[in-house]
């Protein structure tokens, strides 16, 4: 199922003997685009830090009673590097992969750039709560047309720039604005995406 990341924070993280903390970020690789690592506040639970666990110590996310459960142990946990809210970990070489991760809530927030035109802004992330990958970016464009938010697909992102807090798309504006309509408050049906990536011309996927 795909899970967006705004409703992802808050969830409840269990380590084995229970209680650990809550989820208040995620490591994003951008260049991926590929959630590596859960970001948790442990202060009401150990030490008091947010903490960066990687993906694989998931043992299960528990979409309807909001619940992540790890497969490690609450000293584990705490053993965990630190996340900065600037998103590289402290204490880690620039050289390491997981110091190029970047805070997925300090993605969200960045304006969006077509071939043409400068436009809306990131307004969430769709990921896939089976593999990680950020399927799809949410783009809220009211503040340059009126209409619904519209999805596209994250490996149409020509490139990410940090400086700018921009993320550039290699297509023209048009074909953003013209995107079948997105209900967010609505499940992603398969036969949505289908008509997504046909409007795109892109491959599905689920095809690749």
């Amino acid at each position: 199922m795909l899970l967006s990341v705004k409703s992802f924070v808050g969830y409840n993280v269990d380590a084995s003997e229970g209680p650990v903390g809550t989820v208040v970020d995620a490591g994003l690789d951008d260049e991926e685009w590929l959630i590596r690592g859960v970001v948790i506040d442990t202060r009401a639970w150990i030490r008091g830090r947010d903490v960066l666990v990687p993906v694989r110590a998931v043992r299960r996310l528990d979409s309807e009673n909001q619940k992540l459960t790890l497969a490690i142990s609450r000293d584990a946990v705490d053993a965990s590097p630190s996340f900065e809210p600037a998103g590289t970990l402290s204490g880690t070489p620039p050289s390491a992969p997981s110091a190029r991760l970047r805070s997925a809530r300090e993605v969200i927030g960045y304006h969006i750039s077509a071939r043409d035109e400068t436009f809306g802004h990131l307004e969430d992330l769709l990921f896939d709560t089976e593999t990680w990958n950020i399927r799809y970016l949410l783009i809220d464009t009211r503040n340059w047309w009126p209409g619904p938010p519209v999805l596209v697909g994250s490996s149409w992102v020509d490139y990410v720039d940090p400086q700018e807090k921009k993320l550039f798309m290699d297509m023209p504006a048009d074909r953003i604005k013209s995107s079948p309509p997105y209900d967010p408050n609505a499940p992603l049906s398969r036969g949505y995406e289908t008509a997504l990536h046909k409007h795109y011309e892109r491959t599905e996927y689920w095809q690749q």
